[in-house]
């Protein structure tokens, strides 16, 4: 039995992943955690995987930050976050009871390399098409 921790620098684990093209994404959020910055910020971490069409099983991260106690303005953040509870039908009190839910995240490529979620709207799974992301 060979050691799944050994690599070798032979073995090509080269992945390139290319971004996801703008549109909607019927999603489910796999995971959400609080995440706390003492005398800075405190924020949900939440990773979103596709679930349908040509995409299903990338897994796009957001993070969204929902109170700064240097009181600077995180209104757009906070305006995330609510959507996303809203759009899951959860009024929640950490954002671990966002797991399992499923809606539809509006994502687009960012200049940094990473995803960038700009939206949130409520699925209706049996009517989605994700035969083509389309912005909204």
């Amino acid at each position: 039995m060979t050691n799944p921790w050994e690599v070798s620098q032979e073995e090509d684990l080269d992945i390139k992943l290319e971004m996801l093209p703008k549109g909607k994404y019927l999603v489910q959020v796999v995971n959400a955690e609080e995440r706390r910055k003492d005398g800075a910020y405190l924020a949900a971490s939440t990773k979103l995987r596709v679930i349908d069409g040509e995409h299903e099983g990338r897994v796009v991260t957001d993070f969204l930050i929902v109170e700064r106690f240097d009181n600077k303005d995180c209104r757009i953040s906070r305006a995330r976050f609510r959507d996303l509870c809203v759009a899951a039908d959860v009024r929640p009190s950490s954002p671990e009871e966002l797991i399992d839910s499923v809606v539809v995240a509006e994502i687009e490529p960012g200049d940094d390399g990473w995803h960038d979620v700009t939206g949130y709207k409520k699925s209706d799974a049996d009517s989605f098409d994700t035969s083509e992301p389309t912005a909204w």
